[in-house]
């Protein structure tokens, strides 16, 4: 419990608070002195303007870049050309790989909507959990090999996939038939 003079309205009612009609009226004060050029008084009693003497010549230096900067042209672009995309995301112009490619999203798609709709039900989930983690993996599976379908560069594609054992799977093909490696 606050002591008996603290109890008081604490919200501007008592005699501890500044009105706000005095505080703009020093604000406008300040603002109309700032105006009239009088400058600010430190505790030395000078009148301060800029930085402090011993910052001048920094600030003269800095100042000397700024305007050679703006003397230069145009101000170089703060944004950047993004880098090139590698070449197994480029597209492949060859349209039937396209069209493939775009099939195997299609099932991709189907199969994880039928997923989503098998593990909405909790007596689906507790009897056939592994069934419906190999959807999701078969799910994995296509978008994977649609994005190597789809790919101007096949190999680099097949080292972007995360799946370690689609990979190397994909990688042992290329060995057996002596392509080359990525």
């Amino acid at each position: 419990r606050l002591p008996p003079r603290r109890r008081r309205d604490h919200r501007g009612g008592g005699r501890d608070f500044i009105s706000i009609s005095v505080l703009k009226a020093f604000v406008y004060y300040l603002f109309a002195k700032d105006i009239r050029g009088q400058g600010d008084r430190g505790l030395s009693g000078q009148i301060h303007y800029g930085a402090p003497a011993h910052l001048r010549q920094a600030q003269a230096r800095c100042d000397a870049i700024q305007a050679e900067h703006r003397a230069a042209g145009a101000p170089r672009s703060i944004r950047r050309d993004p880098p090139p995309l590698p070449a197994a995301l480029i597209p492949t112009d060859d349209q039937l790989k396209v069209r493939l490619a775009e099939e195997l999203e299609y099932a991709r798609r189907m199969l994880n909507a039928m997923g989503d709709e098998l593990s909405a039900d909790m007596g689906v989930v507790m009897r056939h959990s592994v069934a419906l983690q190999s959807i999701d993996i078969v799910g994995q599976l296509l978008g994977h090999v649609a994005d190597v379908t789809r790919s101007s560069d096949p190999i680099g594609a097949v080292e972007r996939i995360g799946m370690c054992e689609l990979k190397a799977r994909l990688i042992r093909y290329t060995v057996d038939r002596n392509m080359p490696q990525p």
